[in-house]
């Protein structure tokens, strides 16, 4: 199993899906024996989207979504967003909405961006932040495998979206550690049966994190042996010392 192979100190799950009968912490022995924090959603929230589990211990309880002075909705916020801090850096979780086939989704996007930046832009300011994301934006042509498919087509790949990608890491000063390492890699963590490859998924860290970044890879084995368990395959950050 790729848990038990990779045996992360920090596991971060996207795109949740919850059964009727669960709605936390689901019964799995061997992942409670492994992970002593585990994080699946905020208080009162049935359909979290997003999971930390954890070896290390924050600092701090967990937050969920966006302060009070959030615009988008609440909810939403709190089933994608958790943030957990440790000593020497903030660690942030999203599984970031989706603007939506025709965009029917779009004004629901640039809610959640105009929150999420101005949270990042708070974390930042006290200590680096590790952002971990299903980022659902493409940031530049070379992370989409058929960008004559996509670019400037299909949600994800709008300009409205890479701008705002784009303009949240500068304003933050955060890294997409991946493309850094590897600067002209084709390489993708999600496939579409007609949409070919697209790099979704990562890690983007503050400046200070960099010289403690040992290696970031994509794990493509999984999507190998794996193939019919997700649509998407798993990111690693490596990190010299402790979080």
């Amino acid at each position: 199993m790729y848990i038990e192979a990779e045996d992360p100190d920090v596991l971060v799950i996207t795109e949740v899906r919850h059964t009727k009968d669960v709605q936390t912490d689901p019964d799995l022995d061997w992942l409670k024996a492994r992970y002593k924090h585990r994080i699946w959603a905020a208080p009162g929230i049935r359909d979290g989207q997003v999971a930390v589990l954890s070896k290390l211990d924050p600092i701090a309880p967990p937050r969920f979504g966006f302060p009070s002075w959030a615009v988008s909705d609440e909810t939403e916020s709190k089933s994608r967003c958790i943030i957990l801090e440790f000593t020497n850096y903030t660690h942030v979780a999203t599984y970031c909405p989706n603007s939506g086939e025709n965009q029917n989704r779009m004004q629901r996007r640039l809610l959640w961006n105009q929150d999420f930046q101005r949270l990042m832009e708070e974390l930042v300011v006290a200590k680096p932040v590790i952002w971990a994301a299903d980022f659902n934006a493409i940031g530049y042509k070379i992370d989409v495998e058929r960008p004559d498919k996509v670019w400037d087509r299909k949600a994800g790949c709008l300009p409205v979206e890479r701008d705002g990608y784009i303009e949240l890491l500068k304003s933050c000063d955060l890294v997409d550690v991946w493309r850094l390492i590897h600067p002209r890699a084709r390489e993708y963590t999600h496939t579409g049966a007609s949409l070919s490859g697209w790099r979704l998924d990562g890690f983007c860290v503050s400046r200070p994190v960099l010289p403690r970044v040992k290696s970031t890879e994509i794990r493509h084995n999984v999507h190998t042996h794996f193939a019919t368990s997700s649509d998407h395959w798993p990111v690693a950050l490596v990190l010299e010392g402790g979080l």
